[in-house]
């Protein structure tokens, strides 16, 4: 029930973050912002620290670039007093392209994909991170978009070239696939069964599978779609995706398949003006902001 969603600095908003403790129904800004005016808060995760204190995360996007390393912030009191800021890398300007750009898996094992096709890593809860330095060559320096992991060893990160890179230790060593799926990946994700299981959402409509970590020609799963920007899968039930597709200027719309990506549906979304990322929590609730 405990929710929190960052926002951009486009117009005369600023890096705010809300948070809701009612699944969603009323949402309110947290006492302080993670980042400044000039930046966006564009991904985040949070995790346990202790039996009583939960850690948020929020990692700084691409908006006015700043003359900064890439950053994140983080708050053990959901952002009632000021978020404490953390240097990741030592790069100027290098930032997260999506709300996918982050995933963990706990304290101990944290992963940021960024823009200049870099990998990090932290164990510790997101105070220190590591350059897992063998992803900006696998990755040829492209941006990579979103990055997932099957468990803490097995996790794949997708973005420009098109490439999707792989890791098989735990971000220790890095590597592209021998095949890239059709278009530029904005969502990769492990699907299971097993660990060879890997779906692409690209930029240019596409839904790619392959079921051996990219050995061979991915299989074109659905050809549809427009624009995807955000495509996740439901925990536990890995044919089971969610994805928001870019609707040229309209209301972005919301597409699910329960079959592993051969057929979808679409369902009515409120009036939006662009869905940048789904979270899917269950087969039966998803949110999108």
């Amino acid at each position: 029930q405990n929710l929190m969603v960052g926002c951009d600095n486009i117009g005369a908003a600023a890096p705010h973050i809300l948070r809701s403790v009612d699944f969603g129904d009323t949402w309110i800004q947290t006492g302080n912002d993670p980042h400044a005016a000039s930046e966006i808060a564009i991904a985040g995760c949070s995790f346990p620290i202790d039996k009583d204190t939960m850690r948020s995360v929020s990692v700084r996007g691409i908006g006015v670039t700043p003359a900064d390393n890439l950053e994140l912030a983080y708050s053990d009191d959901a952002g009632v007093t000021a978020w404490t800021n953390v240097d990741v890398g030592a790069t100027v300007g290098e930032a997260v392209t999506s709300g996918q750009g982050i995933f963990t898996l706990g304290q101990e094992a944290t992963w940021i994909c960024t823009d200049d096709g870099r990998v990090y890593f932290s164990d510790d809860g997101c105070l220190n991170w590591t350059d897992q330095s063998s992803a900006l060559a696998a990755s040829a320096a492209g941006a990579l978009n979103s990055i997932h992991f099957f468990d803490a060893n097995v996790g794949v990160a997708g973005g420009v070239g098109p490439v999707v890179i792989f890791t098989v230790d735990g971000g220790e060593n890095w590597q592209a696939m021998v095949q890239d799926p059709g278009g530029v990946p904005q969502s990769v994700r492990m699907t299971g069964p097993s660990s060879l299981d890997v779906i692409s959402g690209d930029t240019g409509g596409d839904v790619d599978r392959t079921r051996d970590r990219g050995a061979t020609v991915w299989v074109e799963q659905y050809g549809a779609f427009a624009d995807i920007q955000s495509l996740d899968i439901a925990p536990g039930a890995n044919t089971v995706y969610f994805l928001a597709d870019n609707n040229a200027g309209a209301s972005d719309f919301i597409w699910q398949t329960a079959d592993g990506g051969l057929t979808w549906q679409q369902y009515t979304t409120p009036t939006n003006t662009g869905l940048n990322q789904v979270l899917v929590l269950s087969p039966t609730l998803v949110f999108a902001v």
